[in-house]
């Protein structure tokens, strides 16, 4: 494969090493978010639950009391449930992050492979530019060659 070639295939991988950073971003950025979400709802409810209980020690209303109840426990529901959003989020997190580590590691070998490319065809164009300067120089000297020849 060419250097040019090698060159072409190793932007592509780069393109697709920035582009799977940024889903991984955001993907982190989903999951912290769903994870303070649920530590939210939590908090909700754990007020909300405390509530009741206070309102029945206090002598409030027993509606008051059942009320702030069913909320606290609907919320601690909800919570619930942020935590199979965060899980596959996390997921989702693991896979492109191997993804990238893969991305990467290909990226590095193309570079080497691109690099080892480059200098073949260096050495290569620099034997032939020795080889022109040399037919170069035995062509300017071979009429002189000749001519002492002669005059031997």
């Amino acid at each position: 494969m060419q250097s040019r070639d090698l060159g072409q295939l190793l932007l592509l991988v780069n393109t697709q090493v920035k582009q799977v950073s940024g889903e991984l971003r955001l993907a982190r950025q989903q999951m912290q978010r769903a994870m303070h979400l649920r530590q939210q709802l939590n908090d909700f409810s754990s007020e909300y639950l405390a509530s009741a209980m206070d309102g029945q020690r206090s002598g409030r209303l027993v509606s008051f009391a059942r009320d702030a109840q069913a909320f606290g426990q609907r919320l601690k529901g909800t919570a619930g449930q942020q935590t199979e959003a965060i899980s596959r989020h996390q997921e989702r997190v693991q896979i492109l992050q191997q993804r990238l580590q893969d991305l990467q590691q290909r990226c590095e070998g193309l570079d080497k492979q691109h690099a080892k490319v480059l200098r073949a065809e260096q050495r290569i164009a620099q034997r032939r530019l020795d080889a022109e300067l040399e037919d170069v120089i035995n062509a300017r000297l071979q009429p002189r060659l000749a001519q002492k020849m002669r005059q031997l």
